[in-house]
């Protein structure tokens, strides 16, 4: 009998544990624009129970648009945002929006690409230059490297809205010559094989000092004052999947498949041997430089402003860095 109640006692004692285990799954809901490039820890990080480990429940929810972002932020629909932090630093600029970005996952490399028949930056007058969607970040970057380059995207150009998110669908329009020209990143120019000598590149966005940090993660200010210690747990699983995407390639180019629009191995390869090593920050601090630039398109000249629309002290604490 003494027996019979200790294994019972044992059992119930067992099942509490497990509940509260499972009551402290904390639910965040983190809305992203895609899962590429230097977005692939998020996936990740959710594949190998990282977020799990540190009592989160993750759930990953397209939000495109990227600026569709801010108001489901501000509504608490989403909490996280995984996406390019422009319309974040618009929205607290000119709205005092109770908004900030936390991180960072690294920069990407884009480019300014035509058909081949277009050899200067100049025969672009009267082209027709091919963006996702009015507002989005791709013609926010379009119409700032236009300007870099000398050209008015309001009466220089032709700004063709597509519909289309992906980079790589757009650049299939420059070479059907439905479009004359579009913004695209490397790995897309990458694996087009032998078909790079259709697209002739005209700029290195980068080189004109234009750097594309599509992978901020922003979130509602007064979440974090409610709920710092989940925000932080959730930064802190990001760190440990930043460090696994660049150790376990073999799920890194599973997650890159998974998630890339392209099947070609050869940028895929390059996204794991070349761009993680490199581009990805072990620590995802907020990008000062692309926050420099957002604040700049915003209307706002002082670096100092940095602070006002991102919080650095998140990671920080979590990394002892003072």
């Amino acid at each position: 009998m003494t027996k019979y109640l200790f294994s019972a006692s044992l059992q119930a004692i067992l099942l509490a544990l497990l509940l509260q285990l499972v009551q402290a799954q904390e639910k965040l809901v983190l809305g992203y624009t895609n899962l590429q490039s230097a977005k692939i820890p998020v996936p990740l990080g959710k594949e190998a129970g990282l977020f799990a480990k540190h009592g989160l429940e993750l759930e990953l929810i397209r939000v495109t648009p990227g600026h569709t972002a801010v108001p489901k932020l501000l509504s608490g629909e989403i909490q996280l945002f995984l996406g390019n932090g422009d319309p974040v630093v618009k929205a607290i600029v000119a709205e005092q929006a109770r908004l900030s970005i936390i991180a960072s996952l690294g920069e990407d490399g884009f480019n300014l690409v035509a058909r081949s028949s277009i050899r200067t930056v100049g025969e672009l007058r009267g082209k027709r230059v091919g963006v996702s969607n009015p507002g989005s970040s791709a013609d926010r970057i379009a119409r700032l490297a236009l300007r870099k380059l000398g050209l008015d995207p309001e009466r220089d150009v032709q700004m063709v809205a597509t519909g289309l998110n992906e980079s790589r669908a757009r650049l299939e329009l420059v070479l059907k010559g439905e479009l004359d020209a579009t913004i695209v990143n490397t790995e897309n120019v990458m694996a087009l094989g032998e078909r790079k000598a259709a697209v002739v590149l005209l700029a290195e966005l980068e080189e004109l000092g234009i750097f594309v940090s599509g992978s901020d993660i922003s979130v509602n200010r007064d979440f974090i004052q409610a709920k710092r210690p989940v925000v932080k747990r959730f930064l802190a699983a990001l760190i440990e999947a930043i460090a696994k995407s660049k150790e376990d390639l073999d799920l890194s180019r599973r997650m890159y498949r998974r998630h890339a629009t392209t099947s070609d191995p050869h940028p895929l390869e390059w996204r794991v041997r070349e761009f993680l090593p490199k581009r990805l920050p072990a620590i995802p601090f907020p990008n000062r430089r692309a926050l420099e630039a957002y604040l700049a398109e915003a209307g706002e000249k002082d670096p100092a402003k940095i602070e006002s629309v991102a919080d650095f002290s998140l990671l920080k604490e979590i990394t002892g860095d003072r």
